[in-house]
């Protein structure tokens, strides 16, 4: 594998999990969300 693949790698990798935060960091507010108290969500 050359150099140039490995770096691209790397990004694409670091792509990857910002997208996979962001993605479970959504459904994880939708959950609190849900099962705070309806004076709680009003925030």
């Amino acid at each position: 594998m050359s150099w140039t693949s490995r770096l691209m790698n790397l990004f694409r990798r670091d792509r990857l999990h910002a997208e996979a935060d962001e993605e479970l960091g959504f459904h994880l507010e939708a959950r609190i969300r849900e099962n705070l108290a309806p004076d709680e969500a009003a925030c």
